[in-house]
């Protein structure tokens, strides 16, 4: 038996190293992926003390209640893009069954496995705590590798979520489309997929409000406020200096356009793109995904914060500051972000069902790694 399973493991080691590429190399992508790589997991105190220590509270605040509206117990859930695993506990305490958790930094995915192996932990010194969830972990690009391929051929979907992420694989339309396929690949019928991400609409009006800022010839814009900034350079966006300076976006032309983000205690000069959702939600169409719903952070905050249970969980996670207000740069900030829901259609068939393995503690050899 134990010969057995070396020579299926190896098969499936072999397997993963052959991966298709669904979209091309990127230099960009190299660059958010060495960005994350290098960013350290912060201790609690310096969490609690940082500048926007109320808006990553209130992104928080507003997953969970993205998330409650979507995701049920037991559940089988894909978190593309993960991070350091801001959301496993999230899933914890909906009670999911499963998750899947890909992220091209396999610095973060180690840091993510750490943050699980400490539940698991906690869990089998006290049973009577809520079940947890089995994982696995993936270090790979999923605006590129096929997913279809590296998963075992019976795991699928309820739900796939990508939070703060996808603007990324707008730089081209190979990697959405590399994306879109690895969302509805394994994603039951009737299944969401849930993101957050850029406002671009949002975004490009604060450009078109605010002057030209720097650049030798007029060809750099930057705008923002003392917690985070946006710069747009004519070299680097493939904007014409001519186009830049009149601030023109062509619709017939909705990828790679690129900006840099900057976030206190977040992101530095990390290169973002922005998302042109009718050209996402037209592509999406091809791949059996239907947008439902776009929202506003800010229009999802006045409709979501009163009903039963999330102002108390505002009070929980600790949102709102002294005053009882969120501040107003961080308030600012979280208006450049929006969620979108996306459902597979009904009539596409789903995978088989599956047992799912019982939670246990993961180790680095245990991270599939495509990177």
């Amino acid at each position: 038996m134990k010969r057995a399973r070396e020579v299926w493991e190896n098969e499936q080691k072999v397997k993963r190293q052959k991966t298709n590429k669904l979209a091309e190399d990127s230099q960009n992508q190299s660059a958010v992926q060495d960005h994350y790589n290098q960013r350290k997991e912060q201790k609690n105190m310096e969490r609690k003390t940082s500048t926007i220590v109320h808006l990553r509270r209130l992104n928080n605040w507003i997953k969970s209640v993205l998330f409650s509206k979507y995701v049920k117990r037991g559940h089988s859930v894909l978190d593309l893009c993960a991070g350091k695993g801001g959301d496993l506990l999230k899933w914890r305490s909906i009670g999911i069954a499963e998750v899947h958790f890909f992220d091209c930094a396999i610095a973060l995915v180690r840091l993510a496995v750490d943050r699980y192996n400490k539940m698991v932990s906690d869990w089998e010194s006290d049973r009577h705590k809520r079940t947890l969830y089995s994982a696995n972990f993936y270090a790979a690009d999923c605006f590129q590798a096929d997913l279809d391929e590296i998963l075992e051929e019976d795991v699928v979907f309820d739900i796939v979520s990508s939070q703060f992420a996808i603007h990324y694989a707008f730089e081209s339309e190979a990697r959405v489309r590399a994306l879109l396929h690895n969302i509805s690949c394994r994603l039951r019928k009737g299944g969401f997929f849930i993101a957050t991400t850029i406002d671009a609409n949002r975004l490009v009006r604060r450009w078109r409000e605010h002057p030209v800022t720097g650049g030798a010839h007029g060809d750099e814009h930057s705008f923002g406020n003392r917690k985070y900034s946006v710069k747009f350079v004519a070299e680097s966006t493939g904007f014409t200096r001519h186009s830049l300076a009149k601030k023109l976006l062509h619709p017939e032309e909705p990828f790679g356009i690129k900006y840099y983000f900057n976030l206190d205690d977040a992101i530095e000069q990390c290169p973002e793109f922005l998302v042109h959702i009718p050209t996402l939600s037209r592509i999406a169409e091809e791949y059996g995904l239907s947008l439902e719903s776009e929202t506003n952070f800010h229009h999802f905050f006045v409709k979501e914060f009163d009903k039963q249970g999330n102002r108390k969980l505002l009070t929980r996670m600790g949102v709102l500051n002294e005053k009882g207000t969120i501040p107003v740069e961080d308030w600012e900030i979280a208006s450049l972000y929006v969620i979108l829901v996306f459902r597979k259609k009904q009539h596409l068939e789903p995978r088989p069902e599956r047992d799912v393995p019982r939670a246990s503690v993961i180790h680095n050899t245990d991270i599939v790694s495509i990177v």
